[in-house]
C-alpha cells in the first residue's frame, strides 16, 4: 500500500521531452543510376553532389553522412515539416547531377525511377 510520503516518478525524464521534442524527421535516402550504370564514381560529380548540399541549407536540409558509389548514392538528411519535401529535393538532385553528366557528355537516361526512404529512429 503506497505511503502518503511516496513520490510518483514520471514514465520518462523530463529532459528528453526537451531534447527530442524539436528533433526533425531524419531519413536514410538512396537512389540509383539507370540500370546500375557506373556514372557517378567521378570526381565532378562529387564536386556536384558537395555544392548541391551546401545550398540545401538555404531550404533548411543539412545533409549528414553520404557515400557516393559508382552506381547510387546514400545519404542521411533531416527535412523541416514545413519546408521543402523529400521528393522534391532529391528530384533537384538529381536533375543537377544529370546537368552535370550531360555537360559530360553522358547520354540520357541517367537514373532510375524513384528513390528509397527509411525514416531512422
Amino acid at each position: 500500500m503506497p505511503s502518503a510520503h511516496t513520490k510518483r516518478w514520471p514514465r520518462r525524464p523530463p529532459r528528453i521531452g526537451r531534447l527530442f521534442g524539436t528533433v526533425r524527421p531524419f531519413n536514410f535516402i538512396t537512389f540509383n543510376t539507370y540500370k546500375r550504370q557506373n556514372l557517378l564514381a567521378r570526381d565532378e560529380i562529387h564536386d556536384t553532389f558537395c555544392i548541391y548540399v551546401t545550398k540545401a541549407k538555404e531550404y533548411d536540409v543539412a545533409v549528414g553522412r553520404y557515400v557516393i558509389m559508382p552506381d547510387h548514392i546514400h545519404l542521411f538528411a533531416p527535412f523541416s515539416t514545413n519546408g521543402i519535401t523529400l521528393r522534391s529535393w532529391v528530384q533537384l538532385l538529381r536533375n543537377v547531377i544529370g546537368k552535370k553528366l550531360l555537360q559530360l557528355g553522358t547520354h540520357k537516361p541517367h537514373r532510375q525511377e524513384g528513390f528509397f526512404r527509411s525514416p531512422v529512429a
